[in-house]
């Protein structure tokens, strides 16, 4: 009983707030909208740039971004085709059957989506997500577990934060070109790369533990 008054309170605490900022904070769009109107407010002021030297050298910058925003967009949709294919979304439906507690629903999401994320970033993310929704179904369907529906779900993106060290992530794929190979560059890349390693494990692993 005070478990349950205790969260009906909590979320009659938290229903304004969550309602305040769902209607006023600003998407990301708008964001990045704004951060652009004042860099060119800046470079006018600052950089003493005239508005048609601003407006050239922001079309100049987005259109060497082109080719890169082409390759994210192409990984991220077919990461998701590829998670909606019916042989994937059958062998989903299977693996959510695997996990017989709360505790080990929120490890084997995050292990499915980890090691779909060492091939590709889209389809570990797409994966995730599609997993978490299938183990949440039938964990209401059956009615045998109870899991905690926003952890589920960030264990499902807790596994994304390997993707840096699989065979698509950025760091590693520049590294290890020939152009930077010998680069003094590349030491402090790979450095950073095992540091940020390092650091990510830990919120998933005080996660884990939580569970």
């Amino acid at each position: 009983m005070h478990t349950t008054q205790a969260r009906t309170e909590k979320r009659s605490f938290m229903r304004p707030i969550n309602r305040f900022l769902e209607r006023w904070i600003p998407s990301a769009l708008t964001f990045a909208i704004i951060l652009t109107l004042i860099v060119a407010i800046l470079a006018m002021t600052l950089a003493q740039q005239s508005p048609v030297a601003v407006i050239k050298g922001w079309g100049d910058g987005l259109a060497g971004l082109l080719a890169f925003m082409t390759q994210m967009r192409l990984v991220l949709l077919l990461g998701y085709m590829l998670a909606n294919t019916r042989p994937v979304r059958k062998l989903l439906r299977r693996a959510a059957l695997v996990p017989k507690s709360a505790g080990s629903a929120y490890v084997f999401v995050f292990v499915v989506a980890a090691i779909a994320s060492l091939f590709t970033w889209g389809l570990g993310l797409v994966v995730g997500t599609l997993l978490v929704r299938e183990i949440a179904v039938q964990a209401r369907e059956r009615g045998t577990m109870k899991v905690h529906f926003p952890l589920l779900v960030a264990s499902g993106y807790s596994g994304f934060v390997i993707w840096h060290m699989g065979y698509s992530g950025s760091g590693p794929l520049t590294a290890a070109t020939t152009r930077f190979s010998n680069c003094p560059r590349t030491l402090v890349l790979r450095t950073t790369m095992r540091l940020t390693t390092l650091l990510r494990r830990r919120p998933t692993a005080s996660m884990l533990r939580a569970s």
